[in-house]
């Protein structure tokens, strides 16, 4: 639940989903492992999608964030650029958002070792913006 921007009537409109964007890219992909909603993600292979980790260059090359759940071989949408709309997001404006591992997010930069790949900023409560940058190991 929630708002989004209407275009059209130059308003905020509300909306049921769980998950939402708005002036958004999103692509379609198959759920390489279960998948739940909100989750980062990167491309095992042309079609699957798995849980991302700021372990691996490969895992932190990020395609975006899932925006519905999916099981194995299911189909997963998933939100590569723009504003991400989740009662879940608890990020503050202009807070910076960083690949965590097992596909989550934090405010915290990753340890020496690891990839930092900025997932986006936060909106306020209840929103982020998604831009996702290149992985860069620290």
């Amino acid at each position: 639940m929630g708002y989004k921007w209407n275009p059209l009537s130059s308003s905020l409109d509300y909306f049921s989903d769980t998950a939402s964007s708005t002036e958004s890219l999103v692509i379609s992909r198959i759920a390489g492992e279960n998948i739940s909603s909100i989750k980062v993600v990167y491309l095992n292979n042309s079609t699957d999608c798995m849980l991302a980790n700021n372990t691996s260059l490969s895992q932190a090359t990020v395609i975006g964030i899932s925006t519905s759940s999916a099981i194995t071989g299911g189909s997963l949408n998933v939100l590569s650029a723009g504003v991400l709309i989740d009662a879940s997001l608890v990020f503050a404006v202009n807070q910076l958002v960083f690949l965590d591992i097992n596909g989550n997010m934090t405010t915290t930069q990753p340890a020496s070792g690891s990839y930092l790949t900025q997932i986006g900023f936060g909106l306020g409560a209840g929103s982020m913006y998604i831009k996702i940058g290149t992985p860069r190991l620290l």
